[in-house]
């Protein structure tokens, strides 16, 4: 089971959409690795709403490609070990179980805040949204690259309602609310959606690590006499 896991995790499924300018890959697990929304993509589209869909028939065709593809391995394992079909599917991973990356994305006072704390820290122009140059600070900071316009675009109409087909020119400009982006990093069925994995822990401690350092090194010291 654990080797099987292995060979399906390290197995990677690609599609592409707009002459490659989108790209998705997912395992063998159906699990999204990567996604590029690349340069041009808005032009090659011709609008956001057409962008969206062809970023949604991408992670379709390399989701359906994985499944098809891994479908019969996971079959011969189970007909192999037949008290594994009292267990379901989502077991086959690296260990006893396939980490599910979402578990520990929870919505509760702790994450809330530094959730909110990210927020402010790059709201720039305090308008409580997230514009492009703000957004690509935060990812530089906790990712250390910088965000793509057309990459931009694709997030606002994915987390947008009714696949961003309601979003105006001027929605899409402002960027994200400070809603959207608590939403984005306490959400775990929502980043599942989306198909990517946001840690505010991790963002946070990265994000302001530096500043509780320069907070030491300014405190007074304290004499015990």
């Amino acid at each position: 089971m654990k080797d099987l896991g292995s060979r399906l995790r390290a197995t990677s499924f690609e599609a592409t959409a707009l002459d490659g300018r989108v790209r998705v890959v997912v395992d063998g697990l159906q699990q999204l690795q990567r996604t590029d929304v690349g340069k041009g993509a808005l032009e090659a589209a011709g609008d956001y709403e057409k962008l969206s869909e062809a970023l949604l028939s991408a992670l379709k065709a390399a989701h359906d490609e994985s499944y098809s593809s891994t479908k019969s391995d996971v079959w011969q394992l189970y007909r192999r070990n037949s008290a594994l079909m009292q267990a379901p599917f989502t077991q086959i991973g690296i260990g006893n179980t396939a980490e599910d990356p979402w578990e520990n994305v929870v919505a509760d006072e702790s994450s809330l805040q530094m959730a909110a704390e990210l927020f402010e820290r790059f709201d720039m122009d305090s308008d409580g949204y997230w514009n492009l140059r703000e957004t690509s600070l935060a990812q530089v900071a906790t990712e250390g690259t910088e965000m793509a316009e057309d990459a931009f675009n694709a997030l606002i109409i994915a987390s947008a309602p009714n696949g961003g087909r309601d979003l105006t020119e001027e929605e899409l400009a402002r960027g994200l609310s400070k809603a959207e982006v608590i939403k984005l990093y306490t959400d775990g069925d929502h980043q599942r959606n989306l198909g990517f994995v946001l840690n505010v822990q991790k963002d946070h401690t990265e994000v302001f690590k530096t500043r509780d350092a320069e907070d030491v090194a300014t405190s007074p010291l304290q004499n015990p006499d």
